[in-house]
């Protein structure tokens, strides 16, 4: 029996007081689950494959004279490095990705570090997806901190996201290369489809961690679904914090609305909205961004008065929910679908 949909809302918003497992969900012996009441902070989830992960891309980071100030700004984008390029203990992202890909390793029987290198190449390709946007949103910040860009201009700025992307694909050359041309083919194939689409890097995480992890083709394609169906429930979430959003928490202004950035929160207040509404926010969308603090203020009365805030939590939930649903079909171990189950839990309360 499989958990219902009924449980979704509760799940987001009240943090998994009930939800039941039964069958191949039921709670196992000696491990907190999200049934019992699970601590939902990132570390209590994610800590074993973290402090593998951050050696593992500590060391390819390093960099070496003549260009060592180019991998430098790479390590200040990561956290390491202040902007004097001193050694720092700022925040460098919650590597969300790569956990999920060793998770996905290990939940197939093989051991994380066999698919350390998939995890490196998400999330230098994330990573270099967040330099680049920044660039072109013209965000400069970007975690409590000055963009890259924002500090060592725009070619700089090009350069080191487009020299995390060579370092991902050469990461993943090198770990699949003695796999076979056949593996070798299908990760840089999953891996250069992230790259164009990036809400598939969830998808990519999964995948990749299942495919180096041994995985037959039917379970690599599952659990690529059930990530692609996370990613998609995180881009929500994204779209939800750019309006809603904690600024201390998440560490970039809540923009979205003064940039009239048309992302699901727009989406659906156009959806819903009476026709007086729908041309009021045509016309707020229409302005110039940043115009008019006023016609920003108006744009989160209407959003407020069409009620898209709890819209669009509900549209996140029954996403965390579909892929929840995925996973029976993986044919996974009852212990070894529950971190993943931990892990959809823990992206569905990512409301702040």
């Amino acid at each position: 029996m499989r958990p219902s949909r009924t449980h979704g809302l509760a799940l987001a918003l009240a943090g998994l007081p009930a939800r039941s497992y039964a069958g191949p969900w039921r709670p196992v012996r000696g491990r907190a689950t999200a049934g019992v009441g699970m601590s939902l902070d990132p570390t209590s989830t994610l800590v074993r494959p973290s402090a593998l992960f951050e050696r593992h891309l500590r060391e390819t980071i390093g960099g070496a004279a003549p260009v060592q100030r180019y991998y430098q700004m790479m390590a200040y984008h990561l956290g390491w490095l202040d902007q004097q390029l001193r050694e720092s203990a700022g925040g460098g992202g919650k590597r969300l990705r790569p956990a999920l890909c060793l998770m996905a390793c290990e939940s197939v029987g093989a051991p994380a570090e066999q698919a350390l290198a998939g995890a490196l190449a998400v999330e230098l390709v994330h990573n270099a997806s967040l330099i680049h946007d920044d660039i072109e949103d013209g965000d400069e910040v970007r975690r409590h901190r000055p963009a890259v860009w924002a500090l060592w201009g725009t070619g700089h700025g090009v350069n080191v996201g487009d020299g995390m992307l060579s370092l991902a694909h050469l990461a993943m050359l090198e770990a699949s290369a003695s796999r076979g041309t056949s593996v070798a083919a299908r990760a840089g194939a999953t891996l250069s489809r992230a790259c164009v689409e990036l809400f598939e890097l969830f998808g990519c995480a999964a995948e990749l961690g299942a495919l180096l992890g041994g995985a037959g083709a039917g379970t690599v394609r599952r659990l690529g679904q059930f990530g692609r169906t996370l990613g998609r429930a995180f881009q929500m979430q994204d779209d939800l914090l750019g309006v809603w959003g904690d600024e201390a928490r998440t560490g970039k202004p809540s923009a979205d609305v003064r940039k009239r950035k048309r992302g699901l929160p727009a989406a659906l207040a156009w959806e819903c909205a009476s026709p007086g509404a729908f041309a009021e926010l045509c016309d707020l969308y229409a302005g110039s961004p940043g115009a008019s603090e006023g016609g920003s203020e108006r744009v989160l009365e209407l959003f407020a008065h069409l009620d898209v805030q709890r819209r669009a939590r509900r549209l996140v939930v029954e996403e965390v929910d579909a892929a929840i649903d995925l996973l029976p079909s993986a044919g996974l171990a009852d212990a070894a679908a529950l971190p993943l189950l931990e892990f959809a839990a823990l992206l569905s309360t990512r409301f702040a």
